[in-house]
């Protein structure tokens, strides 16, 4: 049913608005502490895999610049470090124990997920149920 021009939106509930903001707010956090795990994470283990030190030393540059925007914006663009992007072997680290490296990410976005999205999702859910159309 489409709307017309003199109907709209109306709210039952104004309690929607801290909610939204307060979810909101939570799932920034969660997403702003994923990327923190990350970073110590980075300076705790992938600085001392020797797959890692071996990447520096050969092609003498430190991907900070991953790190720190990893650590700003989102931890996935970690992935950068062994994506072999474009084919090109500085976006390469042979890891030492992939596995471990690989589990800890996985369990970070799984986390980064149910913590972040599904709040919000349900939040979104639960406003489009306290909204009426017409007036």
């Amino acid at each position: 049913m489409l709307l017309s021009a003199g109907e709209g939106l109306t709210s039952v509930a104004d309690s929607i608005v801290p909610l939204v903001f307060y979810g909101t707010a939570f799932s920034l956090f969660v997403k702003f502490l994923c990327n923190f795990f990350f970073c110590i994470f980075f300076l705790c283990v992938l600085r001392s895999d020797a797959g890692y030190q071996e990447f520096v030393q050969t092609h003498k540059c430190h991907p900070w610049s991953v790190v720190i925007f990893s650590t700003l914006f989102s931890f996935k663009l970690h992935k950068f470090l062994y994506s072999r992007f474009m084919g090109l072997d500085r976006f390469y680290i042979p890891f030492e124990n992939p596995e471990r490296i690989h589990n800890f990410f996985n369990c970070l976005t799984t986390l980064n997920i149910i913590l972040s999205l599904v709040p919000v999702i349900l939040i979104d859910v639960y406003g489009l149920s306290k909204y009426n159309y017409g007036s």
